[in-house]
Order: C-alpha cells, then sequence, then structure tokens
C-alpha cells in the first residue's frame, strides 16, 4: 500500500525524450560536473524527487563511473550540497554527497537506475559527469518526478 502522494509528470532533466515514440536520446558526459547540468525550478511544496537514469559507458571502456551530484538553493546562487554524514564515537562528520554508478562491466554497457531524494528547497541543480575514462565518455539521459505536491 503506498502513501498516496501526488506524483508530477516526468521531466527531463539530461538528453531527450521523444514524447510520441518515447524514445530516449542520451547526452554525452564530460569529466567536469558543469557539462551537464540542470537547473530544476518551481517545485515548491513537493517534498521528495526521484530521478531515474540510463547510462552507456563508452565504446572499449571498463573504468568508467558514473557521477551524480545533487545541490539544492532557495534563489539560485547559493548552492548546498547535500551531505553524507559518518558517525564515530558520537561525532557526526559531514562531507560532499556525490552518487558514484560504477556498476560498469564493459564499453557500451547501458546501466538504468533511480535516486529518490527529500527536498528541502525551490531549486535543484543536478549534475552528472564521468570519471576514468581513457578514451570514450558515455553518455545519460535523465528525468525526474517530483513527489507530494
Amino acid at each position: 500500500m503506498g502513501l498516496n502522494y501526488c506524483i508530477s509528470q516526468p521531466f527531463v532533466i539530461i538528453g531527450s525524450k521523444n514524447e510520441t515514440t518515447f524514445a530516449l536520446t542520451q547526452s554525452t558526459l564530460t569529466a567536469v560536473a558543469s557539462g551537464n547540468q540542470k537547473v530544476i525550478d518551481g517545485f515548491t511544496g513537493a517534498s521528495k524527487i526521484d530521478i531515474r537514469y540510463s547510462y552507456t559507458t563508452g565504446a572499449a571502456e571498463t573504468s568508467n563511473s558514473l557521477n551524480i551530484t545533487i545541490e539544492q538553493s532557495v534563489d539560485g546562487t547559493n548552492w548546498f550540497t547535500i551531505a553524507n554524514e559518518t558517525v564515530s564515537g558520537g561525532t557526526s562528520t559531514l562531507a560532499a554527497r556525490t552518487f558514484v554508478n560504477a556498476d560498469n562491466t564493459g564499453g557500451g554497457t547501458n546501466i538504468k537506475s533511480s535516486i529518490g531524494l527529500d527536498v528541502f528547497y525551490s531549486k535543484l541543480r543536478v549534475s552528472f559527469f564521468e570519471t576514468g575514462v581513457v578514451t570514450n565518455f558515455g553518455s545519460v539521459y535523465a528525468e525526474g518526478s517530483f513527489i507530494g505536491k
């Protein structure tokens, strides 16, 4: 039994989608987060976001990893990275959180996954980049839905 959250229509974050055939077109990744980055605005009132992605590794690559950073902002100028918390001996240590998909089994592998997150601010900045590339960068398509609006 679900929680009966309202779910928004899916929207494209990176890449493109043919709304008639539902064919997805991926965008080529780069080594820097700013190369494939999108600001998502206008979801005041939502409490969660689900980001679904399809990542294809570069041809003949075997050590690539897709990296996803998600930042939040109230004004679109000051961005706050989601933090990871590690607790040891009663002390919480915070570090910037990056989602890494290193599930690479060979060149041209397609990996599909999703990330569900709580949101606290009215703007999100989602960045995709790739590490471990020798020659060929991979590509990614991502879409999202807001939940709880």
